[in-house]
């Protein structure tokens, strides 16, 4: 899939309404590939919806790399969001209570988890009941040249949606099990093609942006997150500065900056790609 990791929010209160606008093409409902994909857990159905209208919207630019907005009060924000919004104690409770504890801990939520209809990504977007990685925006950060391949994940990601997200709800773990299944089944299938572009993404290894392959989604966070919303630390070597973990990393306002205004549009025949499915969200690794 997609770089998705699926996880279900409901610790951290991202469970919402998925009724909001999707910035992906196509509208179609119906069966998409020809088939059904049965729910894991619950012995119900649900069915991938068509895509053959499908198309990619404008590509979502990550918001920057180092934004430096989870380093306050010298804590471990980035740690602290985890255990209250994602980790196996996270509340609804918690997840509000780190959200209100100070102007730090509210930025640097904000920097972390963005929705999925906002005009630039940050490291986890909330898709509306579950909550993904944002691999697209990583390789876009991690290397200067990652585009085509940032733009290939993020439209499968969209076909993904597009097939799966109305017709598999993800209101339980069961059903976010379901939600991956038509994911993976639309791969093969309706979203194929896109599949395919993004296979990019699974050959990342070696590179700075090794760190977006990170299946696991906990592995994922606490190597992408600091990227988005960390400070940018400096180590010299053999006389030379460089910006772990990436050697080349772009001066402040991150590589995002060499994408203004985010507008790459990406054509159906364009030679990209990053791997398949729903970039998952914050479930059971």
């Amino acid at each position: 899939m997609a770089g998705f990791t699926l996880v279900h929010a409901a610790g951290c209160g991202t469970v919402t309404s998925s009724s909001g606008v999707l910035p992906v093409g196509g509208s179609d409902a119906g069966v998409g590939g020809g088939g059904f994909v049965e729910l894991s857990g619950d012995g119900s159905a649900c069915q991938a919806g068509a895509v053959e209208n499908y198309t990619p919207g404008i590509y979502q630019s990550a918001t920057g790399a180092w934004q430096g907005v989870c380093v306050g009060d010298g804590q471990d924000l980035i740690g602290q969001y985890y255990d209250a919004c994602f980790g196996d104690s996270a509340t609804s409770a918690a997840c509000g209570a780190f959200k209100t504890m100070s102007a730090a801990s509210a930025a640097c939520s904000a920097c972390i988890l963005t929705p999925v209809t906002a005009a630039r990504l940050g490291p986890i977007i909330d898709y509306g009941g579950f909550v993904g990685k944002n691999t697209a925006g990583c390789i876009e950060l991690a290397d200067p040249g990652g585009l085509p391949c940032a733009t290939a994940v993020q439209a499968l990601t969209g076909c993904e949606l597009q097939a799966c997200q109305a017709n598999c709800p993800v209101t339980s773990s069961a059903s976010l099990d379901a939600y991956y299944d038509c994911a993976r089944y639309a791969d093969g299938t309706g979203c194929a093609s896109y599949s395919a572009m993004a296979a990019c993404g699974q050959m990342l290894d070696g590179g700075p942006a090794s760190i977006c392959a990170s299946a696991a989604f906990k592995d994922f966070y606490d190597a992408v997150v600091p990227l988005f919303c960390g400070q940018r630390a400096t180590l010299t070597i053999d006389g030379a500065t460089v910006y772990p973990p990436f050697t080349d990393a772009a001066p402040d306002g991150g590589p995002a900056s060499a994408f203004e205004d985010g507008a790459a549009l990406f054509a159906s025949d364009a030679a990209a790609g990053d791997a398949s499915g729903v970039d998952g969200g914050a479930g059971p690794d």
